[in-house]
């Protein structure tokens, strides 16, 4: 019993050292590399999210305007007399 040796499990830091000297270390394969490279290179900035929504807000404030002028027009200028009978 006194020859008994620690196992390395029991040691918390050392799981990590004999995970990096005994697993094999595989390199990633191109695409994702690729795809890590490409996350983490400054490209040309996102489009804003309400980008796409623009257009369609633009054409239905126009429509709006242009329907608000053609019945502008033909709407009473003035109100009907109110008559009470009595």
């Amino acid at each position: 019993m006194t020859n008994e040796q620690k196992e390395p499990q029991d040691d918390d830091g050392g799981i990590g050292r004999l995970l990096r000297e005994r697993l094999p270390r595989h390199p990633a394969p191109p695409v994702l590399r690729a795809a890590v490279v490409e996350a983490l290179m400054p490209g040309r900035p996102r489009q804003p999210w309400w980008a796409p929504w623009l257009p369609s807000a633009f054409s239905a404030v126009a429509t709006a305007l242009i329907m608000l002028l053609y019945l502008a027009p033909r709407s009473p200028r003035r109100p009907a007399p109110i008559r009470f009978s009595s």
